[in-house]
């Protein structure tokens, strides 16, 4: 799809178009939830090593 194709749309957003944003953000939501998920399992690792002697 060229930028020809698309239409210009004045005071509405047409349904493919938010479903369309609401997909990307969804997928940058879950690899950011990945990211956090991996970075709490690191320091848990990290907690478990340190002793306190």
């Amino acid at each position: 799809m060229t930028t020809k194709d698309k239409a210009v749309y004045i005071g509405s957003t047409p349904k493919n178009m938010t479903r369309e944003a609401n997909e990307l953000a969804r997928k940058q939501f879950a690899s950011r939830n990945k990211r956090l998920k991996e970075n709490i399992l690191r320091a848990k690792g990290k907690a478990e090593q340190v002793t306190y002697s």
